[in-house]
């Protein structure tokens, strides 16, 4: 089926769930997909998933939606902090470590002590917490090093999805970048000061790019796997709070935004980089170009419902999600 205006196939890799939607030139939804992913929990302070696992999740959602379309793009939008070494043929060495994973705390404690959290604040407009990809990036230099030292780049979800799709460079755009590894958040490119100071090389990451530029094209092997034609150009896109910002209209000076999902986060969009007085809030690249945000998050407030839901909602929630969350809005509101 061919529309009249371009069609977009928008992929999101959430936390707990894939999310596949068809847009028209107008920003109007088509169809949507859904499927609920799983989180694993190895060790105490542990969160991974199978991104094998997300991706055939993937190719149930755009088969599911996709078959006879013509599709004209495909952007992506990714967990933002979520970090995987990949191996020079294009495989995770490891499962993804969830944004929310805490195993490199002891190195967010590290560079406290030796970089200071004021003076890496100043540079990277963001404080030194365990959600951003460098504590498990640093993880990875000293707890497992034999896997940083195969990996020929440690990136993102999108970093790795884009190869599998068909994009020949390793890459991730500005909006991942700057919540991923400290940026010089004013020129939106890597810290080369931090990044000598915490022992990583920049050729460890992926090269930053723009949200939305092609990088690629759908490769004959992906696109015989979500039922697609080869060819269609891949945008980056970008992390999922910037997108969810655009998405909600939040892109002139003075709108917020508040994005309930997995975590909650409140984001207002900015013309110019914001430094926080008191160093807590974020200041990330925006998927818009020439712009930044503002932020603040808390670690989780859909996931902490999608526990109570699945302790205690009596619905079948693989064959109705949304039924039942509503089961449980309504028994609270009786």
């Amino acid at each position: 089926m061919n529309y009249k205006t371009p069609v977009v196939l928008a992929i999101d890799l959430g936390t707990t769930s894939v999310k596949t939607a068809l847009y028209d030139s107008s920003g109007k939804m088509i169809k949507l997909s859904q499927r609920e992913q799983k989180l694993s929990f190895p060790n105490p302070g542990w969160v991974e998933q199978s991104l094998f696992d997300t991706y055939k999740l993937l190719i149930e959602c755009v088969r599911e939606i996709a078959p006879g379309i013509k599709v004209d793009a495909i952007v992506l939008s990714v967990q933002r902090g979520s970090t995987v070494p990949i191996s020079s043929d294009g495989n995770p060495l490891t499962n993804l470590m969830v944004w929310m994973d805490e195993r490199g705390k002891p190195y967010v404690e590290m560079i406290e002590a030796e970089i200071t959290p004021s003076y890496y604040y100043q540079i990277a407009a963001q404080p030194i917490v365990t959600i951003t990809g460098v504590s498990k990036i640093l993880w990875l230099y000293h707890q497992a090093k034999e896997i940083y030292d195969q990996a020929e780049v440690i990136g993102n979800q999108q970093t790795i999805f884009l190869k599998w799709l068909g994009c020949e460079d390793w890459v991730i755009d500005e909006s991942v970048g700057s919540f991923f590894f400290p940026f010089v958040i004013e020129k939106k490119e890597w810290s080369k000061e931090l990044a000598q100071r915490l022992n990583i090389p920049i050729e460890k990451l992926p090269r930053l790019v723009k949200a939305n530029e092609v990088v690629g094209y759908l490769s004959k092997s992906a696109a015989e796997d979500l039922g697609l034609a080869a060819g269609i150009p891949l945008i980056p896109g970008g992390g999922d709070g910037q997108c969810a910002g655009v998405g909600c209209g939040a892109t002139e000076s003075g709108i917020a935004m508040v994005n309930i999902g997995t975590s909650t986060g409140v984001q207002v969009f900015l013309q110019k980089p914001f430094y926080d007085p008191s160093e807590v809030y974020n200041c990330l690249a925006h998927v818009i170009p020439g712009a930044w945000d503002l932020e603040g998050n808390t670690q989780a407030s859909g996931l902490a419902f999608k526990w109570f839901r699945d302790e205690f909602s009596s619905r079948n929630k693989n064959v109705d999600m949304d039924g039942s969350y509503d089961e449980l809005v309504a028994d609270a509101n009786r």
